[in-house]
């Protein structure tokens, strides 16, 4: 159960990073 648990938050982690990448991107694309 907590390893299901800590695979999700790592999951949760993953997905939020790939958000943040694509938002630093299409600054990045903005400012240029």
């Amino acid at each position: 159960m907590k390893v299901a648990c800590f695979y999700k938050s790592i999951q949760n982690s993953i997905i939020a990073a790939k958000e943040w990448e694509a938002i630093d991107f299409s600054i990045a694309s903005f400012s240029i």
